[in-house]
């Protein structure tokens, strides 16, 4: 007698939607895990940023605005990538020194939600509108 060997057409559906399924709760928990991993690269960014730039003041007596100058200090590249754009405003007086250094995010899962900047002032205080768990 002859027995059938193979999968019905049901086991098969059964199987795409099971796979379906695993793959609706994978994807997004993929993609903040990408998302968080970018933040903490802008997070030490700023922070190297910040070192660098007050290196930079305690040589030369000013703050500079010029990115170039700060990876010049430490040996780093912090250009523009597909990622993160970084800027500088520093403003000196005599009474104060004060800084702010800002990240932007120029694309990806988080900036399509507009959540897209991350700063950090010259006590290393964060601030910003980067919510790395945004759905």
């Amino acid at each position: 007698m002859f027995k059938n060997k193979g999968f019905s057409l049901i086991e098969m559906i059964m199987v795409v939607i099971i796979v379906g399924l695993l793959a609706s709760i994978a994807v997004p928990n993929y993609r903040k895990m990408l998302e968080r991993s970018k933040y903490a690269q802008a997070k030490n960014n700023l922070q190297s940023m910040r070192n660098a730039l007050t290196d930079y003041y305690t040589e030369n007596d000013v703050f500079t605005d010029n990115i170039t100058d700060l990876e010049t200090q430490i040996n780093a590249d912090f250009s523009d990538n597909n990622d993160w754009h970084y800027g500088v405003a520093a403003v000196a007086t005599f009474a104060t020194l004060t800084y702010t250094i800002t990240a932007t995010r120029q694309r990806g899962y988080i900036a399509a939600a507009g959540h897209t900047i991350l700063n950090i002032d010259q006590n290393g205080v964060f601030s910003g509108a980067y919510y790395a768990n945004a759905p």
